[in-house]
């Protein structure tokens, strides 16, 4: 049976800081826990009720937030991105790659991808936007990316191997490490992944919803996709070896 399809009409996102609106933020949470929480198990998240009634700190506060809505239902999906001031490179543990001077020429451009999940119901369904079709949570990535990450040349960031690994893929993204949480030391490692905006090649074949939003520009070099791919082999040869 082919997927069910969503036309753009029906659809609208909501993109924000916890502290612009705090009532879609307690959305996003609930949606989160009850995604990752409750259905996927995920002992690290704090139940929706015990967190305060005030704007998050830190990375919480800086992000902005995508719900991405249907029009009679509410909220069915998630995401969160945060463009990185060069500075705090290191406090997100992304240090090991500077020593690459093609990875240090794109400092400025560099953001972080995280919470993309789609309500269970609305997995198989299909987002469709004229001429493009993508799914659910690319649709998601899609447009994070259009209206806040524009600017990026560089997104990192990491996502459990149990449901994510064919997601990232199609994305284009490369899977760069394996790193267990250190807060459920019993479960499968994460993925620690990057998302080069400028390797138009890599995005077409993946068949990325991100190939067109990239101008298809070499800013950051053969040697910067070279170094990717190289940690992608060893992620993906230890990712074999879990199976």
């Amino acid at each position: 049976m082919s997927n069910s399809k969503i036309h753009k009409v029906d659809l609208y996102c909501e993109i924000f800081q916890p502290s612009e609106n705090f009532k879609a933020y307690r959305e996003f949470i609930d949606l989160r826990f009850e995604i990752f929480g409750r259905e996927q198990g995920w002992k690290s998240l704090t139940h929706p009720e015990s967190l305060p009634e005030t704007a998050p700190e830190g990375f919480d506060r800086r992000g902005r937030y995508l719900l991405l809505r249907k029009r009679g239902v509410g909220a069915i999906g998630i995401g969160r991105g945060l463009a990185l001031h060069p500075n705090r490179v290191s406090a997100w543990g992304f240090e090991a790659h500077l020593q690459f001077e093609a990875f240090c020429s794109c400092i400025n451009h560099l953001a972080t991808l995280t919470d993309v999940a789609v309500h269970r119901d609305y997995r198989k369904t299909l987002y469709r936007e004229g001429a493009k079709c993508m799914t659910m949570g690319q649709a998601i990535v899609y447009q994070l990316f259009k209206h806040y990450l524009k600017d990026a040349k560089i997104v990192l960031g990491s996502a459990d191997t149990r449901g994510s690994y064919k997601f990232l893929k199609s994305l284009g993204a490369y899977l760069i490490s394996l790193r267990k949480e250190v807060a459920e030391p019993e479960s499968r490692p994460l993925i620690d992944f990057a998302i080069l905006l400028d390797d138009q090649q890599r995005l077409i074949r993946t068949g990325s919803p991100l190939r067109w939003l990239s101008n298809g520009s070499s800013s950051c070099g053969t040697q910067l996709r070279d170094y990717f791919h190289a940690l992608e082999e060893k992620c993906i040869r230890q990712l074999n070896f879990l199976q």
